[in-house]
């Protein structure tokens, strides 16, 4: 919650977000990107979604009157992602997570997985669907093309560390070398595997075509700041359960539970009451939580209020 749009330290999903933004209107890129934050986290998982949801009421969490339509954020997110940079926010982001824990700087996700795509505004070749049985036209997640530029970002990035921290990044920086002499091993037998039909040869209408990638990378970087910031609330939340698994479970109650919101100008505060949940072992829980978060002394984006939590 808090830790999505935290304004204080290198957190939250405004940070490095000065690639993408939105001309003077009523959604800045702001809303926009917080909405998307408190999709992710309450497992919205597409912009239709939203038709499911009281416009009012997830306003009230945005700081507006109420949320976009579907079709509004659609164009939003496309023009964010059209005007602005969302790669580069991707690859800062990255670096600032690297940099804060060198640790963890060499986990790579590979993913086969294929979308099928029904627009129309790309003729997108046809990739074997598994939970299909069928060729369909879509797009497959890869992320081989941009182990290059990890790679280099591994290698640049040279915090203080210790001689087993140094011996660790090496080890990874060698699995990637690994990653990429399989890869140019797979380039060359496609390579000298025979052409059935070459791309010259078919008609102009008929052509496969190209995606642009800068939502998806949008869209997933996002998902990647708001499960950031789950994962730190499971942390928090690990000191009062014994489970982590339990631990996340309430989380994701938490973050769709009902709240109060209450602005307070003269004090300059946000208070934000949230409901009980359903057993007195997950309240003490839930109650020391909330009380981290208060003492952490987040505040909101654009009107700089304190945000409290307390558990009515």
């Amino acid at each position: 919650m808090a830790k999505l749009f935290a304004v204080h330290g290198d957190e939250g999903i405004l940070c490095r977000a000065e690639h993408l933004s939105l001309p003077s209107e009523f959604y800045s890129a702001m809303h926009i990107l917080v909405l998307m934050g408190f999709m992710a986290l309450g497992r919205i998982r597409r912009s239709e979604g939203l038709r499911h949801v009281p416009p009012g009421e997830l306003g009230k969490v945005v700081g507006l009157d109420r949320a976009p339509e579907v079709r509004t954020l659609r164009k939003k997110v496309e023009k964010m992602a059209t005007s602005g940079t969302p790669d580069q926010w991707q690859r800062d982001l990255s670096k600032t997570w690297m940099e804060a824990d060198p640790q963890k700087a060499g986990y790579l996700y590979l993913d086969g997985h294929v979308r099928v795509y029904h627009g129309t505004q790309a003729n997108l070749p046809r990739r074997y669907v598994t939970r299909e049985r069928l060729c369909l036209r879509g797009t497959t997640s890869k992320c081989h093309r941009h182990i290059r530029k990890l790679q280099v970002e591994l290698g640049a990035a040279k915090p203080d560390l210790d001689g087993e921290a140094i011996q660790w990044r090496a080890e990874r920086l060698e699995d990637i070398q690994r990653c990429m002499k399989e890869k140019a091993g797979l380039c060359l037998q496609l390579k000298s595997t025979p052409k059935k039909v070459t791309i010259g040869s078919l008609p102009e209408d008929e052509r496969p075509t190209q995606l642009l990638p800068m939502e998806k990378i949008l869209t997933d970087t996002v998902k990647m700041i708001a499960y950031r910031a789950e994962t730190a609330l499971v942390g928090l939340l690990r000191k009062h359960l014994k489970k982590e698994d339990e631990a996340r479970a309430l989380v994701r109650e938490l973050l769709i539970s009902s709240a109060d919101i209450l602005p307070n100008e003269k004090e300059n505060t946000l208070t934000v009451r949230i409901h009980r949940m359903a057993c007195p072992a997950h309240d003490k829980a839930i109650s020391s939580l909330l009380a981290d978060l208060t003492k952490a002394g987040f505040h909101h984006p654009q009107t700089g209020a304190l945000i409290v939590y307390e558990l009515t």
